[in-house]
């Protein structure tokens, strides 16, 4: 499994279409994972720790499962099936660990509001994987024109 950290969300202005991109820092390469709308402001508000009035939705769930005494020890996207990702979020549980699987979009912000580390079979990496040897700004280019960062748009100062 290769480790990855969220590195940006971002938006085609024509459809409204959002990507997720997860950056491989030691092999200098992105993935990117289409996800909803909803799932994209709430990865892009928190990562851009925008402050909001109340809880946004994945905030809220990491806030019941620590109440309940349950963390996220990890998310895993595992494999590549019919063109759809698949994942799995390991939970510690006051009964021990428990694999729940996800939808990849949920796991990530999951993930990115509690902390957790996010983790890409190598498999789906060489597959999927975009080769940024120039760094971040490549993905946008590598994936087509009209795209731009909804954490940028939600960054303060």
């Amino acid at each position: 499994m290769v480790p990855v950290r969220i590195a940006d969300v971002l938006q085609k202005e024509k459809t409204g279409h959002c990507v997720v991109i997860l950056y491989d820092a030691e092999a200098r390469r992105a993935l990117p994972v289409w996800i909803g709308n909803q799932e994209a402001m709430g990865i892009a508000i928190g990562l851009s720790e925008f402050p909001t009035a109340r809880p946004v939705t994945f905030q809220f769930v990491a806030s019941l499962l620590e109440a309940s005494g349950g963390r996220v020890e990890e998310v895993r996207i595992q494999t590549l099936e019919d063109n759809t990702y698949q994942s799995v979020v390991r939970l510690q549980t006051v009964e021990g660990p428990r694999e729940v699987d996800a939808r990849p979009s949920d796991a990530l912000a999951l993930a990115h509001w509690t902390g957790a580390p996010v983790t890409v079979s190598e498999a789906i990496m060489v597959t999927m994987g975009i080769p940024v040897p120039a760094g971040l700004e490549q993905v946008a280019q590598e994936l087509g024109e009209g795209l731009v960062s909804l954490v940028g748009a939600f960054s303060v100062g």
